[in-house]
């Protein structure tokens, strides 16, 4: 194929894609794999990273799912540009609010039947920063297993995950727009998540509120947090925010930008795996989900 495996559109040239949402692991497969091992070669080093078979999976899904295109943030960021990494951050709302379809990986949950009881409640992925906003933001979202077959869609089961996430079930169907909840309550909603970097606890949070600002890390999470008030104050002038109501946190805007999207039928495999979903390409605006009918 003569196509790179990772191209870059301008914001008013993006295909329909699909996107990944996961928890990161220890040897996550990453845009300088990409670009330095090709992984569509079956020799390459970068097949033997433990997140190779998740972004592999994620590839299965999306290209039997009719996509030609895929975002993953592990591989289609360059974490060695600070600027990018900033513009990406800021961005990140906007890359899972304009995708066709999100899938939600839980490492946690080893199959099907695991998906029908507690383990599925109890998953760690409800309990990242980086989640909220990847749960909140999708038209469509679907969850699957660590095998990669399929748990639910959003919809069907947003009463389960309102009560697991103290989210208003009328965010998760679309009946509601996020901005009709205060300042306060959207931050109640990312109560007890955890993130890796203290300064994440406040990054995490720029799209729930479409505000931007820079990124610096060692700032520290109080001083991160500041920062984040003043800047839903002053696009919102919301005053249910006190310093008091973030403190319950645990380490936990639309701009021109570019997306850098993966062609998932260079990973997928050899010999592919049993594909447990059902051939679809959902389109933004005909999405099951939307029972309240708006987009972000």
């Amino acid at each position: 194929m003569n196509e790179p495996l990772v191209q870059t559109f301008i914001s008013a040239a993006v295909p329909d894609y699909a996107i990944l949402s996961h928890r990161w692991g220890g040897e996550e497969l990453t845009l300088k794999d990409l670009v330095d091992d090709p992984v569509s070669d079956p020799r390459s080093k970068a097949r033997n990273l433990s997140g190779f078979s998740k972004v592999q999976g994620a590839c299965n899904q999306a290209t039997n799912d009719g996509y030609n295109w895929i975002w993953i943030d592990s591989c289609c960021i360059d974490r060695s540009s600070s600027s990018e990494l900033q513009e990406a951050i800021n961005s990140m709302w906007n890359y899972y609010a304009q995708s066709n379809i999100c899938y939600v990986y839980m490492v946690d949950v080893p199959d099907r039947s695991a998906g029908q009881d507690h383990r599925f409640n109890q998953s760690e992925w409800f309990t990242r920063g980086w989640t909220l906003q990847e749960l909140i933001a999708p038209n469509y979202v679907e969850f699957y297993a660590a095998d990669w077959s399929p748990l639910c869609t959003k919809l069907e089961r947003y009463k389960d995950i309102a009560e697991i996430t103290n989210i208003d079930p009328d965010i998760l169907v679309r009946n509601q727009h996020v901005d009709a909840f205060s300042a306060a309550e959207r931050l109640s909603w990312a109560a007890h998540r955890m993130v890796t970097r203290e300064e994440d606890v406040a990054y995490s949070l720029l799209g729930l509120f479409q505000v931007n600002m820079p990124m610096l890390y060692g700032e520290g999470r109080e001083r991160a947090f500041v920062r984040l008030q003043e800047a839903i104050y002053n696009s919102t002038h919301d005053h249910t925010l006190s310093w008091r109501q973030c403190s319950m946190f645990t380490a936990v805007s639309a701009i021109k930008h570019q997306w850098r999207l993966v062609l998932p039928d260079q990973l997928v495999s050899c010999s592919p795996s049993p594909h447990y979903g059902l051939p679809r390409k959902t389109s933004k605006k005909e999405d099951p989900c939307l029972s309240g009918g708006y987009l972000y």
